[in-house]
């Protein structure tokens, strides 16, 4: 069983009126029926924990003695009978025990002898009301409940009387106006609820409620406090051999919503690992509860656990759909899951992940942020195929939620994937130029040099130098140490006897690679052919030296014979 019960209404006290009654109405001597059914009373009534079958034994052996005795003597064994009922149906859960408990304690009312002082205690309407609510289950079936209950305290009463000590009598009481307290909890009027839960100074329901308040008033580390209080006061009563009549009787515990308002607590404060079991022990009670599913897929993505968080969003929509729970917008998980599906470049179930959201109409997300997220796993999934003008005006429509220079960046690299020409190139650096990362201007700049040096090269092949030194003057602009631009323009002077001009493309050469042993060997040549002073000629011989370390063959005999015949010193 999952809670241990005991009712103990009977005392001393209250068997000797019994034996009083049963004397004043002549019944010296019990007759086996009754006494049997006296017998199958007290022994559910004293067992510590009664089993289904003493209280069944019960319910028969007093449903034969209330056919056996005298009309005026019936209100006893009817008590005892619904008592024995309303026992066994909280240990079972069945309606039918509910039901025929409540019936039997309103025969008892009505057949209590009119000659009897005092008459049925209040708590006798109390026990009535209680087997009605069926421990909560059927509250919405009963919407005069609160309205009979108060009625009932309002004049109660606990007089000795046959059925039950004046003790069991305010315990029964004090249950009804718990109970009270969780009807006006369950319309969050959560002062009147606490006002009513009170009266039982020891019910954890004093915590719940007081957690729910310093919620609701934006205290959420002492609501959290409340919260752990309640779970472990009614974790403690779930142990208790020999519980109080109000946790038998009274709501029972909220433990899954308390497992769900801290780990909602949990999450929003960001922390993910311990809002993880809170979801678990929720959902293990209530499968259905699919937004509990959600928030433990959002916790698992906070820890970065993405295949698992994948999961739990499916799970969430899977669980929603079949239950039709529409307490809130599953579109929320499927925009999460895209976003997950997008990092892991799934990129044709992100984009089908954001379409579901906009299906699903998620208000929590701006739908310029989905229409912007579907497009951008559309291009990305389709390798620059899609719709770029598209992705460029929606992320201009996006709030400050969407990477929009995530975006642009991959309209940008598409872009120039593109490109053919160098026209294209040009006419990306000019619009981009201002938004581009520096190592992507740099790339673009590398490419548009590079298109230029090429330029530069199909100049020379049609014997036009004016324009091959124009087009690799553009290339040096965009690449100031491209290195076949400054080589072929330092040929051109080379050829054109501007050993001066020469000079100064080879030394861009050998300052952006010292070991550019060709460069080295032209810069000095070129500084010889302008017939130097003595300190260039040295200078000159110096690069000729380093030149002659070149790995190839051909060229280090060249070196060689260049650096003899300027008769360098050694």
């Amino acid at each position: 069983m999952n809670h241990y019960f005991v009712l103990k209404p009977t005392t001393i006290a209250t068997l000797a009126l019994c034996i009083a009654a049963m004397a004043a109405f002549g019944q010296s001597r019990p007759s086996p029926i009754v006494t049997k059914a006296g017998a199958d009373f007290d022994k559910v009534d004293a067992a510590p924990i009664p089993n289904i079958q003493d209280a069944m034994s019960c319910v028969q052996s007093n449903a034969a003695a209330v056919a056996a005795v005298r009309p005026d003597e019936r209100y006893l064994y009817q008590f005892r009978k619904g008592y024995c009922e309303l026992f066994g149906a909280v240990l079972t859960g069945t309606s039918d025990g509910f039901r025929a408990a409540a019936s039997d304690f309103t025969d008892a009312v009505f057949s209590w002898p009119l000659k009897t002082v005092p008459g049925p205690p209040s708590a006798l309407a109390a026990l009535i009301s209680i087997a009605h609510l069926e421990q909560g289950r059927m509250v919405d079936a009963y919407p005069d409940l609160t309205r009979e209950m108060e009625s009932i305290l309002a004049v109660s009463g606990c007089p000795a009387t046959p059925i039950m000590s004046p003790a069991f009598c305010s315990d029964l009481l004090v249950t009804a106006k718990v109970w009270l307290g969780w009807l006006a909890y369950r319309k969050s009027d959560y002062p009147k609820a606490a006002q009513y839960f009170s009266a039982s100074a020891t019910s954890p329901w004093n915590s719940w409620i007081a957690g729910r308040i310093a919620q609701q008033e934006k205290r959420p580390t002492e609501a959290a406090e409340f919260y752990r209080k309640a779970l472990d006061g009614w974790a403690a009563n779930e142990k208790d051999p020999n519980p109080n009549v109000v946790t038998l009787l009274g709501p029972k515990p909220d433990s899954i919503a308390g497992y769900y308002e801290l780990g909602v607590m949990d999450f929003e404060a960001g922390r993910f690992a311990a809002a993880i079991p809170r979801f678990d022990a929720v959902i293990k009670a209530a499968p259905k509860n699919s937004y509990a599913i959600f928030l433990r897929a959002r916790s698992k993505d906070g820890l970065q656990q993405y295949t698992a968080a994948i999961d739990d969003y499916a799970l969430a929509v899977q669980t929603a759909r079949t239950y039709e729970d529409s307490s809130w917008n599953i579109g929320q998980a499927y925009y999460h899951r895209g976003l997950l599906l997008y990092r892991e470049k799934d990129f044709a179930r992100a984009e089908s992940e954001f379409g579901n959201a906009i299906t699903a109409a998620a208000k929590e997300i701006p739908v310029g942020d989905l229409n912007a997220w579907r497009t951008m796993a559309q291009v990305s999934g389709s390798d620059c195929g899609g719709p770029l003008d598209a992705l460029e005006s929606n992320a201009l429509a996006s709030s400050d939620q969407f990477p929009k220079a995530e975006a642009a960046a991959l309209v940008i690299d598409c872009r120039l994937k593109k490109a053919m020409s160098l026209e294209d190139f040009l006419a990306h650096e000019t619009r981009y130029a201002g938004v581009l990362q520096a190592s992507k201007l740099r790339d673009l700049r590398n490419t548009i040099a590079a298109a230029y040096a090429d330029q530069g090269v199909a100049a020379e092949d049609r014997k036009d130098p004016a324009a091959a030194i124009a087009a690799y003057r553009h290339s040096i602009e965009y690449n100031p140490v491209s290195p076949k631009a400054h080589f072929n323009l330092g040929a051109i002077y080379i050829e054109g006897k501007s050993y001066d001009l020469a000079e100064a493309e080879y030394r861009a050469l050998v300052a952006a690679d010292a070991n550019d042993f060709e460069a080295q060997y032209w810069l000095g040549q070129s500084i010889l052919a302008q017939r130097p002073a003595p300190e260039r000629v040295a200078e000159a011989c110096g690069f000729l030296r380093r030149a002659v370390a070149v790995a190839d063959p051909q060229r280090k005999a060249q070196y060689t014979k260049a650096l003899t015949a300027a008769k360098c010193q050694n």
